[in-house]
């Protein structure tokens, strides 16, 4: 296909590095400001540039915002800008750009923080992020290089703010709003309006029906979690998800050796390399599947999805892996008649590794399993398991981490099921079975917890 015929964003995706990087600026500054805006064009043959811009916040969240703009005029770039370029930038090298750019970004992912969605194309008009890339020390954090999160108004930002509690934890990390410092809340007047600064993020409320996954969870407040109120209305799957979570943090309280990080583990760089949701699915598959499947099976009790719906999903789309895999997942969790159908199509699709692990999970939360997944459960490198694959999905990766804590708690080793259900909530995805393993985790947890 010409490069002329390919969207500016698979364009991007696929052949901007080809490209010369052009010119490279950085607001004038940025040192003293801990923030700045980065500007990396690269030049077409016909003159023109794409540019990535990137507003980068050195101080905690990382990459902010960032946009491209595909083959364009110069001077039709500089006409974006309020006022004179000279005056707000200076002209610096690539490799300081790409530094400042992969500073904020790297710093924020220490404490969880993720940068902005349009990251994942524009990230491609920058170069690879490797030794090739001559590496310049640039500062980040707050003089103490600890994370310094800065917002206008509270409940700006909650979500990072949520993280910061979590990761890096009291004391570790400074809060600032309009001025007003972290210090500033041991005040008691401060303390007694707790609620008015408390993240989004730590109340159900907040939440759209559904959406409460396994992840999330971690970031609500532990009131909110043991409120029985709160979580009538949710769904099915979100209530098992947030019985599941309360009990994690019992159990982490009575003792610090069920608590994990995941940082610089094996394990978590399987993330580095995701592309999409499931191995060798496409962009537009996971989009259509996001957009306008998976809210079904999200929203509603066992039977949000008729069977007439169902039927059609399986009628109209058997070739595609996500949509069959969730009609699966679905109705073995309910235990519903298009269960075997859905299994009869995802077993024609089992040259995916999500197909094969999603029927290794649903053979495994049978009374009897059957013969023919020995491999898979005695395997704990997906790597091995699937040596054709050159990355994971989220998906692919959620199901792998559900056979492990399945396959751990069946031993009774409940520190390492632990650990492999926190990897699958490292994922942020559904497996609409996983309410099946939570279960049988929370029965653990509970003997755990009463024995003396």
């Amino acid at each position: 296909m010409a490069s002329s015929q390919l969207s500016p964003k698979k364009y991007i995706e696929t052949r901007v590095r080809a490209l010369p990087v052009y010119k490279c600026l950085v607001t004038k500054q940025w040192k003293e400001a801990g923030e700045a805006d980065v500007i990396v064009m690269r030049k077409h043959v016909n003159g023109n540039v794409t540019v990535g811009f990137y507003l980068v916040d050195l101080m905690c969240l990382g990459i902010k915002d960032t946009f491209f703009m595909f083959n364009e005029p110069e001077a039709e770039v500089y006409d974006r800008f309020p006022t004179e370029v000279d005056a707000m930038f200076d002209e610096v090298d690539y490799a300081l750009a790409h530094n400042i750019i992969y500073a904020g970004h790297d710093f924020a992912l220490d404490y969880g923080i993720e940068p902005a969605k349009e990251f994942a194309v524009t990230k491609y008009i920058l170069e690879e992020d490797n030794e090739a890339i001559p590496l310049i020390d640039i500062p980040v954090g707050d003089e103490d290089g600890l994370p310094h999160l800065i917002v206008h108004q509270p409940g700006e930002h909650s979500g990072a703010l949520a993280k910061l509690a979590k990761i890096a934890g009291e004391g570790n990390y400074r809060y600032t709003v309009t001025g007003i410092s972290q210090d500033d809340f041991e005040d008691d007047e401060l303390e007694d309006e707790d609620d008015e600064f408390e993240a989004e993020d730590s109340r159900i409320a907040n939440y759209e029906l559904g959406s409460i996954s396994p992840h999330e969870a971690q970031y609500l407040s532990t009131a909110e979690l043991t409120d029985f109120e709160k979580g009538l209305g949710r769904t099915a799957m979100e209530k098992t998800t947030l019985v599941t979570e309360e009990s994690l943090r019992r159990l982490y309280d009575m003792s610090s050796e069920y608590d994990f990080t995941f940082e610089e583990t094996e394990e978590y760089f399987l993330f580095e390399d995701i592309e999409t949701l499931a191995f060798d699915v496409t962009k537009e598959e996971e989009e259509f599947y996001l957009e306008n499947i998976e809210p079904l099976f999200k929203k509603g009790e066992d039977n949000a999805v008729d069977a007439s719906a169902t039927a059609d999903m399986l009628d109209r789309y058997a070739d595609r892996l996500l949509i069959v895999a969730a009609v699966f997942e679905y109705e073995c969790n309910r235990n519903g008649s298009f269960a075997e159908r859905a299994k009869s199509l995802l077993q024609d699709l089992q040259a995916y590794p999500l197909a094969k692990l999603d029927l290794a999970l649903a053979n495994l939360l049978e009374d009897e399993p059957a013969a023919g997944f020995e491999t898979i459960y005695q395997e704990k490198d997906i790597h091995k398991l699937f040596p054709e694959a050159a990355w994971f999905g989220e998906k692919d990766l959620a199901v792998f981490w559900l056979i492990q804590t399945l396959l751990n708690l069946r031993k009774g080793d409940l520190k390492a099921a632990v650990r492999s259900y926190n990897l699958f909530c490292e994922t942020d995805t559904i497996n609409f079975m996983m309410s099946l393993v939570q279960i049988e985790l929370n029965k653990a947890i509970n003997r755990a917890l009463q024995m003396p």
